[in-house]
């Protein structure tokens, strides 16, 4: 069974636009929230205070971001797709990256002027690969970095536009 994915404009910045993606299925309804979405549905209300934190680090840092460029430096490389936060070492004037932070929420850094931000969850373990948590998102978007990096041009992605809307979806 193949998905359908659909990408939607999120935010526009003055140096980076913000897109997600929508996941449906075939045999399935189109979902309510894009990627990013359950990102924010899930973590925006959670009581613990160091995952709180984090998140809204990690929210400072898309702000920031937007407003300078998406350099690769204020992202964590996971193969083909990114993280945030990225790693302590990083210095963002908004922003105090915690040094084993284990809030993720994994991207597509598709230029400096467009980043897809995708879903996460909090890392339980050392590699993305072995965390129950993080593992189908960190899959998923490595899965989407390699379609849109070997098919860039068939999906009208480009390093300055993306084409947007259920027009343009595509089959993953």
């Amino acid at each position: 069974m193949k998905n359908i994915v659909i990408i939607e404009k999120l935010d526009e910045y003055s140096e980076v636009y913000f897109y997600s993606v929508k996941v449906e299925t075939e045999e399935y309804d189109e979902p309510e929230l894009n990627e990013f979405e359950k990102f924010i549905e899930k973590f925006q209300n959670i009581e613990d205070e160091t995952i709180k934190e984090e998140y809204n680090d990690i929210l400072a840092i898309i702000k920031h971001i937007g407003k300078h460029s998406a350099d690769m430096k204020y992202f964590r490389a996971e193969g083909p797709a990114f993280a945030l936060p990225p790693s302590a070492r990083t210095k963002i004037k908004e922003v105090t990256i915690q040094a084993h932070s284990k809030l993720r929420l994994y991207c597509i850094l598709v230029s400096e002027s467009n980043v897809i931000l995708c879903n996460g969850g909090v890392k339980t373990t050392d590699r993305a690969q072995d965390c129950p948590n993080v593992k189908p998102h960190f899959e998923f978007a490595r899965k989407l970095a390699n379609k849109i990096n070997k098919e860039r041009s068939s999906l009208n992605i480009s390093f300055k536009k993306m084409d947007i809307g259920e027009e343009n979806a595509f089959y993953f």
